[in-house]
């Protein structure tokens, strides 16, 4: 086995004769990050979700009132 490194021992398991590593081992991810991540997509989804159901009429033209335009002449009006 290679050396695994500082602050790590190896230890001679007598069953089966191979040398483990122990100590400094990663743990993996805390439960609290995992929690909070699962909070945080459910959140996103929901608000995704009343978004698409009651979002509304949104948008540039929702300040523009449905029956005006713009004040400016046609472009295609024809010049004498």
């Amino acid at each position: 086995m290679a050396n695994p490194g500082p602050g790590v021992s190896t230890v001679q398991e007598p069953d089966d004769g191979q040398a483990r590593a122990v100590g400094n081992t990663y743990p993996g991810t805390p439960l609290w990050v995992k929690v909070s991540g699962i909070v945080a997509l459910v959140v996103l989804l929901l608000v995704v979700l009343v978004m698409v159901l009651f979002g509304g009429n949104h948008g540039p033209m929702r300040h523009i009132p449905s029956g005006s335009g713009p004040d400016t002449p046609s472009l295609t009006a024809v010049r004498a």
